[in-house]
Formats: structure tokens, C-alpha cells, sequence
């Protein structure tokens, strides 16, 4: 993955990380910073896993929140300036924008230009039907780092035995089971990751 040769990152990846840290000690309160650290060393370690790059897991996984409490009039406005497509269901959740802006703020402010990278940090609260592998691995990591309390140990033990896509519809499926609303772009995914785990089965 090439986030170290885009433009704007000359000074390396890990001064730029630097920057990000230093950056959301500015702008997140403490326990959001604690759960912004924890959840890049799980994507980093997921990467590695999963045989991406694990600097660029963690830069990632530190810069999804970048945004997480910006006022919601405030995450309109720059959704809205920014130009990206907002789902209807996040500009009914204004809360939900703060993964868009976040990636706007990696943009901007950071010289990230590596699509994967941006578009897993826009995905990361809803996912997509074509969520590619670092923001699958964003996701997971998002919702099962440890100090997460409506999740204990067991649940993230068989969560981290499945395969990637298995991680993320035993995520989904929790999801329905505490009676959360599943939004309409991430039924698409669920629906879809279910399906494909079908055809493999019958494969065999």
C-alpha cells in the first residue's frame, strides 16, 4: 500500500503519524484518544495478519475519530464543503459524518491520498457492500478494540478465530441481537458478505 510515497508525505510515515497523534491530543478528549490509540494497534495487528502494511494499519486506525467531536452543525458544514456524497442515513444521524470529515481531515491536513486508506476511514462507522480490505479490517478492529465495555473477552475470541469476512457479519449479527438498527448501506454489506460465505459453502 503506497500511503509513504503520496504526495505530501516526504517527511515518512511515522513523522506524519507523529503529527496525527499530536493533532488528536489538540482536538479529542482523553478517553477518545485512549480508544483511537488502542483501536490503530488492533488494525495494525490485524494487518499484519491479514498481510497489509501495519504502519499504515495504525495511521489509519489512529485517524478514524479524527473528527468524532467536531459539533454535529460543524461535521454538516464540512461534509457539505467537502463534496463528498453523503448516505441519507448518515445526514439523518449527523453524528455518522464524523467518519467522512475525518477522511477529509486526513486529506487536507495530512497529504493522505491513498484511496484505500481514505476510503476505510469514510467507512468505518456503516461499511459498504465493497468495503475493500483495510476497511474491513478498520471496522473490526473499531468495534472489538479492548476497551470496548459492551463486549467482553469470549465474544472477541471467536470473533478473532473467523475468517475476515466472518468477523464482520458475527459483528452484525451482535448488532441485531442488542436490537440496534442496522443501517440501509450496511444491510447491503451484511447481505452481501452473507451471500458470498453461501456460494463458498456450496462450492464444497
Amino acid at each position: 500500500m503506497p500511503l509513504s510515497a503520496c504526495a505530501g508525505f516526504t517527511a515518512g510515515l511515522s513523522e506524519t503519524t507523529a503529527r496525527l497523534d499530536a493533532f488528536l491530543e489538540r482536538s479529542l478528549s482523553a478517553p477518545r484518544c485512549v480508544h483511537s490509540r488502542a483501536v490503530a494497534d488492533l488494525c495494525g495487528r490485524l494487518c499484519l495478519r491479514f498481510g497489509c502494511d501495519p504502519a499504515v494499519g495504525y495511521f489509519t486506525g489512529l485517524g478514524h475519530d479524527a473528527a468524532r467531536e467536531m459539533p454535529e452543525e460543524k461535521l454538516l458544514a464540512e461534509a457539505r464543503a467537502s463534496g463528498c456524497p453523503l448516505d441519507e442515513y448518515e445526514e439523518k444521524n449527523p453524528v455518522l459524518l464524523h467518519a467522512p470529515v475525518a477522511a477529509v481531515i486526513l486529506r487536507r491536513d495530512f497529504g493522505v491520498c491513498d484511496g484505500e486508506v481514505l476510503e476505510a476511514v469514510r467507512r468505518h462507522t456503516l461499511g459498504c457492500p465493497d468495503l475493500r480490505l483495510l476497511g474491513k479490517i478498520l471496522f473490526v478492529a473499531d468495534y472489538c478494540e479492548p476497551n470496548r465495555k459492551f463486549i467482553d473477552r469470549r465474544f472477541r475470541s471467536v470473533c478473532f478465530s473467523l475468517p475476515l469476512d466472518g468477523m464482520l457479519v458475527y459483528i452484525l449479527d451482535n448488532e441485531k441481537a442488542r436490537g440496534h438498527e442496522i443501517a440501509p448501506i450496511t444491510r447491503a454489506m451484511y447481505d452481501k458478505l452473507v451471500k458470498e460465505k453461501a456460494g463458498k459453502s456450496g462450492e464444497g
